[in-house]
Parts: C-alpha cells; sequence; structure tokens
C-alpha cells in the first residue's frame, strides 16, 4: 500500500470518527440527600399511571434527514409519566403530577424509563419554560428515602 492511500485511509477514518456524536451522560453525584433535594423543585412518592411519548422534539430539518437516512433517534424523543402522588416531601406537585423526561432507550442522553408498580421516590425540577416538571437520570434519588425525610425533616 502507497504512503498517499494510507494516509488517505488514515484521513478519512479520522474524518469519520469527529464526525460521530459523542454520548455520554455524566451525572455529578451529590455529596448528601440535602444536597441533591436542594436542586429539586418537587420530592415525591408516588406510583405510575400513564406513560407515554409526548412525541418527536427534534427540528424538522433532523426529522427529515433521519427519514432520508433511515437512522433515527429514538434518544431525543420525550416520553411523559403522569405519577399518582402518594405523599408529599418537598413542593406542591398535586394529586398527579406529568414528568417530562427524555426516554430510557439510551441512557447516555440520560433518559430514563419508569414501569407501573411500585412506590417510587421521584426528584422532579420546574421546566425552563414553565410548563410542567423533568427529571432524567442525573435526578435519579442517590440516596435512600429515609436519608431524604431525615434532610427534609424541620429543624
Amino acid at each position: 500500500m502507497s504512503y498517499f492511500t494510507r494516509s488517505a485511509l488514515l484521513g478519512a477514518l479520522a474524518l469519520t470518527l469527529i464526525a460521530l456524536p459523542a454520548l455520554a451522560c455524566s451525572c455529578m453525584r451529590a455529596e448528601s440527600a440535602a444536597q441533591q433535594a436542594e436542586t429539586a423543585d418537587i420530592i415525591f412518592i408516588g406510583r405510575v399511571i400513564d406513560a407515554g411519548p409526548v412525541g418527536d422534539q427534534r427540528g424538522w430539518w433532523k426529522q427529515f434527514s433521519d427519514w432520508v437516512t433511515g437512522q433515527p433517534e429514538p434518544m431525543m424523543i420525550e416520553d411523559i409519566t403522569t405519577f399518582q402522588v402518594d405523599e408529599v416531601l418537598k413542593g406542591a406537585p398535586g394529586e398527579n403530577v406529568a414528568i417530562r423526561h427524555v426516554n430510557g432507550a439510551h441512557s447516555a442522553t440520560c433518559g430514563v424509563r419508569f414501569e407501573r408498580g411500585e412506590a417510587l421516590l421521584i426528584l422532579a425540577y420546574r421546566r425552563h419554560d414553565e410548563s410542567g416538571y423533568a427529571t432524567s437520570l442525573c435526578s435519579l434519588p442517590q440516596f435512600s428515602e429515609q436519608e431524604f425525610r431525615d434532610a427534609l425533616a424541620p429543624q
């Protein structure tokens, strides 16, 4: 193989690797339940009563290019999960609350998936556009329910 051919192949490989999207979810670990609770607007124990996709939140150009290439990015589709609130630990989520989140198909995008059934401790924050609440893989409880109860107990 000639020097020129080898250089061209290495250059093409480098361009391909540079063009690949970097997918990684990196969450900072909170030092305590109190620190993690401080970042959440609502904390509650609840059960999933409904779940499903919100719809494709990507721009029309990305949707079109994915249709052309046949390579959709499911990790960019948001789900909305509605919880029956059994107990409120912080905030005022109401009797039922809908929480938006990137679906859990790819944890690299910090997506989560909630299953029906058991009671879950949920930490969520108000969306920047004020359209409700959201959560992510990074917002999942890093401490036990009791540690959150202790951290949120009146002093």
